[in-house]
């Protein structure tokens, strides 16, 4: 009798669990990639091991921002049909809760994005022969639309516990760097190496090599990634506690993009893209609110909104014209809760009205601060 009412009990909790245990193992749904092929997902809590799966049988997965912040150690197995998902691994990642908004890029192909980023694959690089011992070399030609700083992103695997060397060769410039341990060839990783700046538009020659002379290669690489950096130095704020991020030292993140010089300063146009954007990264923001004002200058056109974009929170402006003169408005305010380096990006969004606009640049502007900073750079709990 006891048994029986013990076996009942048992068949009720599983009744419970095994559904929402069934809905926990499902792959997380992914949308279409955009025209820059990234894709948008919030990630549950992960499961046991810090593991996602996600119900993706396309090209490998390149990149991942989570909550805005470029995330290195968010690792991906590629998925292998009939045997394995497309899955990520998130365990060492930290500095944010779930659910979590994510964004992966797609290495679908050697292009250049409307977002100013190339991709690299191993598949349409001509490769020199080799053996497992020594080097691989692979080169890519390529049409660089301007000068400009790239950040340098490899994309591969090292096992046996150890790390590989590579090195990336762009107009006679040389990164150097090594792909991360990640136990097997079939996890891979997305690894910035370095920053370097190609001098001019015109034929480009972007060399991979992959491992050291005389010594058996322990890691392979997917791809390269030459990203858009900041054109200045990481901004940091005045005395006052403002920062001014001025368009001459943005990342460029549109093919159309470029600059104009105005009285010594650097000012962007060329905004002919939906949803071309400038990008900075900004130092030790202390926590705190933070009104943000746009400048501009337009005699003949405008975009329908100048958006700005960190931490989750958007705010924007409705440029007008403004007869060729300089000028700024507040957008909004953004609210930052702990100390913490931050990306900060403006776009044009909507319908793009003429050329003749410029981006002046964002001010953030303290209003008041969330509490106290800790030594440790963080409020107070409970603020």
């Amino acid at each position: 009798m006891h048994s029986s009412r013990w076996l009942a009990r048992v068949v009720v909790i599983l009744g419970l669990l095994v559904p929402g245990l069934c809905r926990a193992l499902a792959p997380l749904p992914v949308p279409p990639p955009d025209e820059n092929d990234r894709f948008h997902v919030v990630l549950p809590r992960p499961g046991w091991g810090g593991k996602i799966d996600l119900k993706w049988n396309g090209p490998p997965l390149l990149a991942a921002t989570v909550e805005g912040e470029p995330k290195r150690f968010v690792k991906s197995w590629n998925a292998v049909p009939g045997r394995r998902r497309t899955r990520i691994w998130v365990a060492n990642v930290e500095g944010w809760e779930f659910p979590a908004q994510a964004s992966f890029e797609v290495l679908r192909s050697t292009r250049q994005y409307p977002d100013g980023r190339w991709t690299f694959r191993l598949e349409d690089a001509k490769a020199a022969p080799v053996s497992r011992l020594g080097v691989e070399l692979y080169t890519w030609e390529f049409e660089a639309t301007r000068s400009g700083n790239y950040t340098v992103e490899v994309l591969g695997s090292s096992w046996m516990e150890q790390t590989e060397a590579v090195e990336v060769q762009v107009g006679g410039r040389v990164r150097t760097g090594q792909l991360d341990f990640t136990t097997s060839t079939a996890l891979v990783g997305c690894k910035t190496i370095g920053r370097l700046r190609i001098a001019q538009a015109g034929p480009q020659t972007i060399r991979l090599i992959v491992g050291e002379p005389g010594r058996i290669r322990l890691g392979r690489a997917m791809g390269v990634v030459l990203r858009p950096a900041p054109e200045g130095p990481r901004n940091r704020p005045g005395s006052d506690g403002e920062y001014l991020l001025e368009s001459g030292t943005a990342a460029l993140q549109g093919t159309g993009l470029g600059f104009t010089e105005v009285a010594g300063a650097k000012r962007v146009s060329g905004w002919t893209e939906p949803g071309a954007a400038l990008g900075w990264e900004y130092d030790d923001v202390k926590p705190g609110a933070y009104a943000v004002h746009i400048g501009w200058r337009a005699w003949g056109g405008a975009p329908e909104h100048l958006e700005v974009e960190t931490l989750r929170q958007k705010v924007r402006i409705v440029p007008e014209a403004t007869g060729g003169e300089v000028r700024w408005a507040q957008a909004g305010e953004i609210t930052v809760q702990r100390m913490a380096d931050i990306p900060l990006v403006l776009r044009a969004s909507g319908r793009i009205s003429g050329k003749d606009w410029e981006v002046v640049g964002v001010r953030l502007v303290p209003r008041s601060p969330v509490g106290p900073v800790n030594a440790a750079g963080a409020a107070p709990e409970g603020r």
